[in-house]
């Protein structure tokens, strides 16, 4: 799955970073996503292809889960698939019980694919407003994606801003619901941060874009409100944004 964008890290930014992502080790927070792009004349072949890995998934017991979305807007011909949330010690319990499956899918479903990307997406619960109960899959899911210029200044402008948001939204009980997460180890073309939103359905999705400018000014008054939209803006080089659907029939489900 793709994302990404290039973006200078100095010593002293990648030392902090990989000294924060220390204390993430044990946490259930990790979510590792790919992102396929398959010829149009190929999709059918590829959709059966993942049935037939998932056949072999559930022959070896396999116990963890993958979602299926397909992308309803932007490149059409592209499949998202995410598993997790886990800590970073379960992807190596998961890559031995994939194992056994792995010829499967490069057998049947490699020759199909145009491109595959990968990210980790890391998330980030002090700058997102989630409802309590999110089990239920959504029937789609908008994924707007933030590349912020380079360095250290623009990023932590950026995550301030959406933790005054975050937290304007929770003590207004704001009933929009929006999850961040930070992308790790997506490349020189991968975004900064992904957020997502849930929707019933396309009459939920076509109501129009919440007010969260709106919902922030309530909070905060229109001059803070429009100053931390000016910081924000500052510190964003690129956004980007795509529907996607929840696919059923192509997600593996592990049998409880």
């Amino acid at each position: 799955m793709k994302f990404s964008i290039s973006r200078a890290v100095s010593a002293i930014a990648l030392f902090a970073a990989i000294c924060s992502h220390a204390s993430e080790t044990d946490k259930a927070n990790i979510s590792r996503v790919y992102v396929d792009t398959v010829a149009p004349s190929e999709q059918l072949a590829y959709e059966n292809a993942a049935l037939s890995y998932n056949r072999c998934l559930s022959e070896h017991g396999f116990r963890y889960s993958w979602t299926a979305w397909a992308h309803e807007t932007g490149p059409t011909n592209q499949y998202t698939w995410v598993t997790g949330p886990y800590t970073w010690e379960t992807f190596d319990a998961f890559g031995e019980a994939d194992a056994p499956c792995e010829d499967v899918w490069r057998k049947l479903a490699g020759p199909r694919l145009q491109l595959e990307a990968s990210v980790f997406l890391i998330e980030m619960p002090e700058l997102s407003h989630v409802a309590q109960s999110t089990d239920e899959k959504p029937a789609l899911l908008n994924v707007l994606a933030f590349t912020l210029k380079s360095g250290a200044e623009a990023n932590d402008a950026f995550v301030a801003v959406q933790a005054k948001i975050a937290a304007a939204a929770e003590k207004s009980r704001w009933p929009h619901y929006f999850r961040f997460s930070r992308v790790r180890g997506g490349g020189k073309d991968s975004p900064d941060y992904i957020v997502t939103a849930r929707y019933k359905n396309w009459a939920d999705y076509g109501a129009g874009p919440p007010a969260l400018w709106k919902m922030v000014e309530g909070v905060y008054g229109k001059a803070e409100a429009a100053a931390m939209r000016k910081t924000m803006d500052d510190a964003i080089l690129v956004t980007s944004a795509h529907v996607e659907s929840y696919n059923a029939k192509l997600s593996y489900i592990p049998s409880k």
